[in-house]
């Protein structure tokens, strides 16, 4: 392994970097601890060069030693970023009034617009205080909320929350995913918000946003809009926000969803062009150095267009190390290269490495890198069509290998006629593309964008209803139960084996991936005989109803009251991803009549506490369920014997308070769910 990582220095650094920043949540000690670590670390790197500097295994154990190193390293930037996002939790005061900053270009949704900002200012005794603390701001949409842009600042009356964590299994951790962007408090704003002024946190960053308005802005002018408009803006400056959730579906299914994203493949596609149009310039004198600083300039000026977007700086950041790299007559592996770049960023936010889209075109990059050199020689094309066939199907199976473990753990599906329908989307989308980047290069000039937006439209239309029409393709999608990080792990070493195995040819790489793969398929056949041998019940904490569901094995049920009926998007959100862990895609969701005083699962009965009374064939159930505001006679609990009182919903404060005492009296279990979560009743 040691031979095989010698070409590649970079990634003998980045490799334990990384295993840094995975390691450090493991262990609690405090900052000044890390540094003590880090600095005994180096301290072995220094004591193993003077004292085997001369010995055979000198390089052997200078490696380790400096592996421990770049593992603490890892450790270290992480603690470094916790200790800031202690430091901001301490700075400001939850339901105090606040001021802020928006450092974000405010998203509109349905009901809402959507920012990051900082808080420079609390409000304390009617004095104002300084603070500093990113915060996630949402205010109720209407005209003026619409109108914000980065760099306002605004006074909020209603103060920071502190974001929930989930109270459900298998729900979205939005507390953990606010936390890795260092962000401690959400605020929520209807109309108790005032624009007092403007202060631009990056001047770069608020023209790189103006320009991408601006050129959203003409698009309209042109004539777009709807899902065009959308997928255009998505397509083109990396604004995704507005695409309907299906059309989003759809692309998933296909496994298209690189499409939507400005990064790599755009930024490449962009670059292969430039260099054949910077070719004549580079045979001419000193014609390589400007050549090299054109592509340079256009690469950031792309990024700079789609206002500095996370994924897009990825790609360009690969690309300047590349370009820096030909400057300087150093043309490295690519391997280096990606991890060079990968290297910066996390130093610079080493929590990256829990963020879905970085990992994906890094492993997606990383794939095409290293797999399109194995799978090119096992076939030759023998004319220039083949040819362009067989390369978009390696490089689209190269990136497919490294990213579908990372799709099945972060999204649990894979889509099954991915290489069909990158075969004709990504040549479509390459034309979409560039057809944009001309649209956008005319669009100051109205009457001539006018015009093309009506072909450029066309196109995108096309694009949307390929996509469309492959997700009802039989078996568009596999959806699979939820992946540990262990059975992820041996899924990628697989996929190296049989690398491997296809360059070298060795029969034992090939008895050695059919052992691993014999392995992976025992884990995944013992963790799925446990599922089906396995039965839960379980009470969702809900805001608003009740929802109670049932597993047996694969099967499913969902029994749901009147006012959850109303309102999908609650179940969407905290009861499905419970069942999706298990593979369940399509439980069957049963409606409770409003009539109902009770409910039978499984052989446990529920008092649901519809009503401020009991019948006498109630008076034996297994678990009281009061979720309803207007249920507040405690004497209740006088006639029923059962075994544990459950208190969700919207029961309000006085009434929980109630209802715990009387519990406590009688010697009854309860749970107040909106403090505890979810409870399963039995496993």
């Amino acid at each position: 392994m040691i031979r095989f990582l010698a070409p590649f220095p970079l990634v003998r650094v980045l490799v334990p970097f990384v295993c840094g920043i995975i390691l450090a949540p493991a262990f609690e000690f405090p900052l000044i601890g890390t540094f003590i670590a880090l600095f005994a670390s180096l301290a072995l790197v220094i004591l193993t060069h003077i004292a085997l500097k001369r010995s055979s295994s000198y390089y052997v154990y200078q490696g380790i030693a400096l592996s421990v190193l770049f593992l603490f390293c890892g450790m270290t930037a992480v603690k470094i970023q916790q200790y800031r996002y202690a430091e901001q939790l301490v700075s400001v005061e939850a339901k105090v009034p606040v001021a802020v900053t928006l450092t974000g270009d405010p998203e509109v949704h349905n009901n809402n617009v959507r920012s990051k900002a900082h808080v420079f200012a609390i409000q304390i005794d009617s004095v104002w205080r300084e603070a500093d603390a990113d915060i996630m701001i949402y205010i109720k949409r209407n005209p003026a909320a619409e109108m914000l842009r980065y760099g306002d600042q605004l006074t909020v009356a209603g103060g920071l929350q502190e974001p929930l964590a989930p109270m459900n299994p298998g729900e979205f951790d939005y507390r953990g995913w606010l936390k890795d962007q260092r962000i401690g408090y959400v605020c929520f704003a209807r109309n108790d918000w005032k624009k007092t002024g403007e202060d631009i946190p990056s001047v770069l960053k608020y023209y790189a946003l103006k320009l991408r308005n601006y050129f959203t802005e003409r698009m309209k002018v042109a004539g777009l809009s709807g899902q065009e408009l959308a997928v255009s803006e998505a397509l083109l400056l990396g604004k995704s926000n507005e695409i309907d959730p299906n059309l989003l579906a759809s692309y998933s299914a296909s496994g298209t969803l690189h499409v939507l994203s400005v990064s790599g493949m755009h930024v490449a596609l962009l670059f292969v062009v430039l260099l054949k149009l910077l070719a004549p310039l580079e045979t001419r004198k000193n014609g390589k150095l400007i050549s090299y600083c054109i592509q340079f300039a256009v690469i950031w000026f792309y990024a700079f267009m789609t206002g500095m977007s996370p994924s897009v700086l990825r790609s360009v950041m690969m690309l300047s190390v590349i370009i820096f790299g030909n400057i300087i007559h150093r043309k490295g592996h690519l391997l280096n290269t990606l991890a060079a770049s990968a290297l910066l960023l996390l130093i610079f936010d080493p929590l990256l490495i829990r963020n879905a889209g970085f990992l994906l075109s890094y492993a997606a990059v990383a794939g095409i890198v290293i797999g399109v050199p194995v799978l090119e020689p096992l076939f030759e094309p023998r004319n220039r069509v083949t040819r362009w066939i067989w390369d978009i199907t390696t490089v689209t199976l190269a990136a497919q290998l490294f990213t579908f473990p990372l799709g099945l753990i972060l999204f649990q599906q894979f889509p099954t006629w991915f290489l069909l329908t990158n075969l004709i989307i990504i040549p479509l989308s390459t034309i979409c593309l560039y057809a944009g980047l001309f649209f956008l290069s005319i669009s100051w000039w109205t009457f001539g964008a006018t015009m093309y937006a009506y072909v450029f439209g066309f196109l995108i239309s096309v694009l949307n209803g390929v996509v469309a029409f492959t997700e009802y393709l039989p078996n568009a999608v596999i959806q699979t139960a939820s992946w540990t990080k262990i059975e992820i792990a041996i899924l990628y070493f697989l996929v190296v084996l049989i690398l491997v195995a296809i360059t070298y040819r060795k029969k034992w790489q090939w008895f050695s991936s059919a052992g691993v793969a014999l392995f992976l398929c025992v884990c995944l056949f013992v963790a799925n005989s446990k599922v089906n041998s396995t039965s839960d019940l379980i009470v969702f904490q809900l805001q608003d109803g009740f929802a109670i569901g049932y597993r047996n094995g694969k099967e499913g049920r969902i029994f749901i009251g009147e006012k959850t009926t109303e309102k999908p998007d609650l179940i969407d959100y905290h009861v499905f991803p419970y069942f999706k862990q298990f593979g369940i895609y399509d439980p069957e969701v049963v409606k409770v009549e409003s009539s109902s005083d009770s409910l039978t699962i499984a052989g446990r009965t529920f008092w649901l506490g519809k009503r401020n009374r009991i019948d006498s064939t109630q008076r034996r159930l297994d678990y009281i369920l009061i979720n309803e505001i207007n249920v507040s006679d405690t004497s209740l609990l006088h006639f029923i014997q059962s075994d544990t009182l459950l208190m969700s919903g919207r029961i309000k404060p006085r009434d929980k308070e109630n209802w715990s005492k009387q519990a406590d009296s009688r010697k009854l279990p309860h749970l107040i769910l909106s403090e505890s979560g979810a409870v399963k009743l039995f496993r």
